[in-house]
């Protein structure tokens, strides 16, 4: 996955500047010396990776050569997005609205993007219907804890004194029976006696009052909510790392890699960047624009943090 995502990386480069902007843009996307120690959430670090990298070529192909085939990978492409990473859910809008300002012709831009909402609504299918027959609701994911875990009047505090929204309090709220133990707590229980206790927490309860219960918050708190989308904005564009009070290789080298590499490539990234928005072609500055904007807005609802940049 990491050999092709550094290929597309240089099929965009190669696309805007030739073989050598290829090139380049290939190696700076592999040698991100984040990737060196923080690779074990592949969805986030590598399966993201693919998929970003994928869209961005197949959307301007598309872009500049309009066809049925093409719409339709690109919203495989998208939906594929928004399999690896929930966050993504509107992206295959963002690509549609991006081609709607790009294409001429009104009547064929509308097939187009009805082509590629049906693209990417194929391909999460599966497991929509999968999610319905096996745990009882027609949902992308059933983690509404993880929503409130990054929504809550605690989450600031955890973020800020350098913990994770995991570390909630043991006697954070509960749904009701039979929603009262998380899958995963129900596992651990499974495990711990020896396969004789199995529970069946009701996923479907435990995801509608825990999306309820962010959603309250941001209602009740819009002063908290706001104060914490913006330490969101901060973790996850600060060219140091976000670092946890229980993060690998505390004290070890690592934090080296932490505190001085990877701020300075990020800063030379950046750098880059802003010298990009010069001297690239317009229509792929504004997809990249449209693409930053979209994460930093899915940092606001949810939460930042360097993996997810």
């Amino acid at each position: 996955l990491a050999i092709i995502t550094s290929w597309l990386v240089y099929e965009v480069g190669r696309r805007l500047f030739g073989t050598t902007g290829g090139l380049v843009g290939a190696v700076i996307a592999t040698v991100n010396p984040y990737l060196i120690w923080h690779d074990m959430h592949v969805n986030r670090e590598i399966v993201d990776q693919i998929c970003s990298a994928a869209l961005v070529l197949v959307t301007l192909a598309v872009a500049d050569r309009p066809t049925w085939r093409r719409g339709a990978l690109l919203g495989c492409i998208t939906g594929l997005s928004m399999l690896g990473n929930t966050r993504l859910v509107f992206i295959p809008l963002l690509c549609v609205i991006y081609l709607a300002f790009r294409l001429p012709r009104m009547r064929a831009t509308a097939i187009l993007s009805g082509v590629v909402l049906a693209g990417a609504m194929v391909t999460v299918l599966p497991w929509l219907v999968r999610n319905d027959l096996n745990v009882g609701c027609f949902a992308l994911t059933t983690d509404g804890r993880a929503m409130w875990k990054a929504n809550n009047s605690l989450t600031y505090t955890l973020l800020s004194h350098g913990n994770w929204i995991d570390s909630v309090p043991a006697n954070s709220p509960r749904p009701p029976y039979p929603g009262h133990a998380t899958p995963e707590e129900a596992r651990g229980i499974y495990d711990r006696t020896n396969h004789q206790v199995v529970l069946h927490p009701d996923e479907c309860l435990e995801m509608t009052f825990y999306e309820n219960l962010a959603f309250d918050y941001w209602t009740d708190h819009p002063g908290g909510k706001l104060k914490l989308a913006a330490l969101s904005t901060k973790l996850l564009w600060q060219p140091t790392v976000f670092e946890t009070a229980e993060r690998t290789g505390k004290g070890t080298q690592l934090d080296i890699g932490r505190r001085v590499v990877e701020p300075v490539y990020m800063w030379a990234l950046y750098a880059l960047a802003l010298i990009g928005l010069l001297v690239a072609p317009r229509p792929f500055v504004v997809l990249t624009l449209l693409l930053l904007l979209y994460q930093t807005a899915a940092a606001w609802a949810f939460v930042g943090a360097t993996r997810y940049r």
